[in-house]
């Protein structure tokens, strides 16, 4: 992987834009192939969200170049913003300024290192407790397996409260279902050309109402809860003792906010992740079977934790490379604060502009084989150098304060689920494609499970 130094770029639009709805049809039909064409029209290429335009960063000079040399020219704004911001609040994700670096600051201790390794276990047993109530050559859905899987192992790194075992069997108050239907409501909401049909009484719209409604009142009355009682654990208490330096806490709202974008955050996107690597070992089976031996021979059949993960570095690079070919935020955005430049290219204050990790990194300019799942490329690749397309959690202080928390939890259940289950397509299903909204999903993924046997190696039975 290589990115070449650019003299100059160029600013170009994107064909097609309709009267009023823009490129809302290319966005809602196909909006992946849409993106991958942009770098034939520039570096900076205007599209349109409705009648409203929108820049889109193609190369990773100019992206590195709005997210860490300029950061402070560029804010969290833009259409994807403004339109859930409703849900997510004044959270981590959508806040900027002395804002953002002091929440930045109180939520930091929550995904120390430390306290990370202190999640693998509980990232091990969800796992393993879900794994375990699947049938043998019985159909699964694996995307809402692991969408259920992961809601449930967020919702108990963040709510720990004594004596409450709803989360080990599917779900906190039945806030994976509200998870999912937000999720959707809110990608349906960011490309809508016309904001007001949000408001209108139709049935969808009456159903994402209810459950942004649970979600909201959920969190609140936990946070309540832990407050009256003072007991409770996880990530909430962590932000909730956290104090910075002037002596500033978070708020019962701002707690409210981080907590929302945690779920909504950590949910969503690593259960598609992990349904995207199934999916690519299953029409990868020389990979599989180099996972498989490599559980097989430092695991030897029991539990993985913390101390194991720097030895799978098979497994670390299946999700390294599942994460290039299908990067969960597949489209994040900004808006320029002042009049500046990109590349030498102008932007003027109030631009709307957006990056793809999925677009960079499948561009053959910087990854050879940018189509193919090559797990071995991270061998001699770096995971993030400087300039370098790969940038899936993002760059400089607005980088995802829950990336090692992700990559973590990621290879923990892919070693506990690999280690034990062979999971093959089921015969009959259809092609899995991508489906894009809030993440990028598999449209749908049937699986079929088969127990594995791993042989006990001999170091690990002296263990």
């Amino acid at each position: 992987m290589t990115t070449q130094p650019v003299k100059s770029f160029a600013k170009g639009d994107a064909p097609g834009a309709l009267p009023i709805i823009g490129h809302a049809r290319q966005l809602r039909s196909d909006p992946l192939s849409f993106l991958r064409t942009l770098p034939e029209h520039g570096d900076l290429v205007q599209i349109k969200i409705g009648p409203s335009p929108m820049c889109i960063a193609c190369h990773p000079e100019l992206v590195h170049e709005m997210l860490v040399d300029k950061v402070k020219d560029f804010s969290k704004g833009g259409p994807v913003m403004d339109r859930v911001r409703t849900v997510l609040g004044d959270g981590l994700v959508t806040v900027d300024g002395l804002v953002h670096r002091t929440q930045r600051r109180l939520i930091q201790p929550a995904f120390h290192p430390a306290r990370i390794a202190e999640y693998v276990l509980i990232m091990q047993e969800q796992a393993a407790i879900a794994s375990e109530e699947w049938e043998q050559e019985k159909n699964l859905d694996l995307v809402l397996a692991m969408g259920n899987l992961t809601a449930d192992v967020t919702l108990r790194c963040l709510f720990s409260e004594p004596g409450d075992t709803r989360v080990r069997r599917g779900g906190h108050h039945g806030l994976p279902a509200a998870l999912n239907t937000v999720i959707d409501g809110m990608f349906f909401r960011m490309i809508n050309p016309l904001p007001t049909l949000a408001s209108l009484p139709t049935p969808a719209n009456r159903t994402y109402k209810r459950a942004e409604e649970q979600l909201h009142r959920v969190v609140f009355e936990t946070i309540e809860r832990y407050r009256s009682s003072g007991e409770g654990g996880g990530l909430l208490r962590t932000m909730m003792s956290a104090v910075d330096e002037d002596g500033s806490r978070f708020t019962d709202q701002e707690l409210h906010d981080q907590a929302i974008t945690l779920l909504l955050g950590g949910a969503e996107t690593t259960a598609v992740l992990l349904s995207w690597i199934f999916h690519l070992l299953h029409e990868s089976p020389e990979m599989a079977d180099r996972l498989h031996a490599e559980l097989d021979e430092v695991l030897g059949g029991r539990p993985v934790t913390s101390e194991d993960l720097p030895r799978l570095t098979f497994t670390r690079n299946v999700v390294a490379e599942g994460l290039r070919l299908y990067p969960p935020a597949w489209l994040l955005s900004r808006r320029s604060s002042v009049d500046t430049t990109l590349g030498g290219i102008p932007v003027p204050a109030g631009t709307d502009l957006a990056y793809s990790p999925y677009l960079l990194n499948r561009d053959p300019r910087f990854f050879d084989a940018a189509d193919s799942f090559d797990p071995d490329r991270w061998l001699t690749l770096p995971a993030s150098p400087r300039r370098a397309a790969y940038l899936p959690f993002g760059a400089g202080n607005r980088k995802c304060v829950g990336d090692v928390f992700a990559l973590t939890e990621s290879q923990v259940i892919v070693a506990t689920i690999a280690q034990h289950w062979q999971l093959s397509r089921a015969p009959g299903t259809k092609t899995t494609r991508p489906l894009v909204r809030m993440s990028l999903r598999p449209d749908q993924l049937t699986v079929v499970p088969t127990r594995r046997n791993p042989v006990r190696s001999p170091e690990a039975a002296q263990r």
